[in-house]
Order: C-alpha cells, then structure tokens, then sequence
C-alpha cells in the first residue's frame, strides 16, 4: 500500500498520508539513527530537487500496518450465520417467501 512507506533519497521525497501517521524511520545524512516521529495531516507529497539532498530516510507507517492488519483480520473472520428466521439458517424458505407463493 501506498500509505506504509515514506522515503527521501537523493533528489526525491515522497510521502503519502490518509489521515496522518506514527512513523518508524531511519535517517542518514547530517545525522544517522532511528526515529519516530508523528504527523497528523492528510496529504500527499512528491518532491524532485534541483541537487540531492544531503539527508535521507526511509519510514514506515506503523498506525497503516495496524489499520490495514486489523481490517483483514475483520475481512477473513469467518461469518456467524445468525438470522431473524432459524428457518432460513437451515436452508428452508423464509416467512416472506412462503407469502410470494400464495
């Protein structure tokens, strides 16, 4: 997806935010290390330089990974067969289509 991963290398930066973001990332450049970092701003950027950049990074979006983690397990779960009608449950006809019938 496009929202798990922000990068700036070189002369490119390019950053994608649904609804914002908590941020793992690994800088280098002035400064290299580990980081977190969080921005709540929706918006997409993409950016070309003139010259390279003299920093970097590389980001992932940990609140993405939990969204779209959670809305698969949502997705896969396997439906509860529940219904107003038990009678429907066990494949008979329901109370509206035995009136269609009359």
């Amino acid at each position: 997806s496009l929202q798990l991963f922000s990068f700036a290398a070189g002369s490119l930066l390019v950053n994608y935010s649904g609804i914002g973001g908590i941020y793992a990332l690994i800088k280098w450049g002035e400064t290299t290390g580990f980081a977190f970092t969080a921005t709540f701003n929706p918006g997409f950027n993409f950016f070309v330089f003139d010259k390279p950049m003299q920093s970097g990074y590389i980001a992932i979006d940990i609140m993405a990974i939990f969204f779209i983690t959670a809305l698969v397990t949502v997705y896969n779960k396997e439906p509860q067969l529940t219904s107003i009608w038990p009678s429907v449950v066990k494949g008979k006809t329901s109370p509206i289509d035995r009136k269609s019938k009359l």
